[in-house]
């Protein structure tokens, strides 16, 4: 059983670079680095997308809630959506499943 987790979110060159931890069945853990659209192909895996992002605000809006229409924020966070085409033999199991073959 392999695991897939984020493993950061960065900006170059107004572009948003990705960083995927992708664990092995030998627990080995490697990062790789996705930028939007770009396929990557990870062994053991397959092929991942990075799809799109939804990057915590550089600037925290809960510090100026005292200022005119700024309302605080609940739950501000990052988010990378991704699309993973599974090699042959791989699915996906989810964290409640008991058994995951």
């Amino acid at each position: 059983m392999g695991a897939v987790s984020s493993a950061g979110l960065r900006s170059e060159d107004h572009e948003w670079i990705a960083r995927l931890r992708w664990t092995d069945l030998e627990r080995f853990e490697h990062i790789y680095e996705l930028r939007l659209g770009e396929p990557v192909d990870i062994e053991g895996l397959g092929v991942v997308t990075l799809v799109g992002v939804d990057p915590a605000p550089l600037i925290d809006p809960n510090k100026f809630t005292w200022l005119p229409g700024i309302e605080e924020k609940v739950g501000v966070g990052e988010w990378i959506y991704f699309v993973i085409q599974f090699e042959d033999g791989v699915r996906y199991c989810g964290r409640t499943e008991d058994y995951c073959p």
